[in-house]
């Protein structure tokens, strides 16, 4: 995939809050906030560059970088694929849980920016 230079610290900041606010609906802010951490140390060896991106205390996501280049895209959309892959294992019988449904409403600013083709190619992947 080529480098878009267009992908915002905000995008992605605005996609962790619908999956954050997803999840807390359904198992509460603290297990959540388990989840994301626990998904995040499991994908950091593999992608250093996730140490720039922090849960913070009020559970809102902080980005230590202006520019998001492809590779930390892939880094985040992998972190979100295993948190989503933790919430399904937590939640049997959630059914056809899509990231789809989860990010409706910035939908094309996703496709724009190719995340859901990166999140299609981390199902493949076990960490």
């Amino acid at each position: 995939m080529e480098t878009n230079n267009s992908i915002s610290p905000q995008l992605l900041q605005h996609l962790y809050t619908l999956c954050y606010n997803f999840s807390a609906s359904l198992i509460g802010k603290k297990k959540t906030r388990e989840m994301l951490k626990s998904s995040h140390q499991q994908i950091l060896p593999y992608f250093q560059v996730l140490s720039k991106f922090k849960v913070t205390d009020n559970n809102e996501l902080k980005i230590e970088l202006k520019n998001i280049t492809d590779k930390e895209l892939l880094g985040f959309t992998v972190w979100v694929q295993q948190f989503i892959k933790e919430l399904r294992k937590f939640m049997v019988g959630l059914g056809k849980l899509t990231i789809e449904s989860i990010t409706s409403e910035i939908k094309d600013e996703l496709e724009e920016v190719g995340f859901y083709e990166y999140y299609k190619q981390a199902t493949q992947l076990e960490y």
